[in-house]
């Protein structure tokens, strides 16, 4: 019996293996849930772009502050980027694991906040999906 061989597996003529594009995989069961149903356009735009960062291995160190959010989703209101990552935090779909700082005086000056996304395990724990237990009333 011959393996098979999944797409993008192969080597190249240099002897590389040729890169699978990376994707973001939204279940549908995430999406049908209550809590994201009740999600306000902008959070929901912010879920993607945290779920973007995820890169298979950092989840709980995925940086992201509200600065380069409002550059990201094309926004100029940084109070609506926070109420975002706010709304997203109450509903269950993202925990807070290192809160940003900025501070001129230590060595790494400039830190943006890591998120972990509920949904996903890290490498200590197994997903939460906090959102799928938040009450109905709390999502509306």
């Amino acid at each position: 019996m011959s393996k098979i061989r999944r797409p993008g597996r192969r080597a190249n003529a240099t002897g590389r293996n040729e890169e699978i594009p990376r994707y973001v995989m939204l279940h549908h069961w995430l999406l049908n849930s209550p809590a994201y149903g009740a999600l306000r356009p902008i959070a929901r735009a912010l879920l993607v772009e945290l779920a973007r960062r995820y890169n298979g291995h950092n989840n709980g160190e995925i940086g992201l502050g509200e600065r380069e959010a409002t550059l990201q989703l094309a926004i100029s209101d940084r109070r609506a980027a926070r109420r975002a990552f706010g709304e997203l935090e109450v509903a269950g779909f993202i925990v807070k694991t290192r809160a940003g700082a900025f501070n001129v005086k230590t060595a790494d000056g400039r830190r943006a906040s890591e998120w972990r996304l509920t949904w996903l395990p890290t490498r200590e724990t197994q997903a939460t999906k906090d959102f799928m237990s938040i009450p109905r009333q709390l999502a509306d």
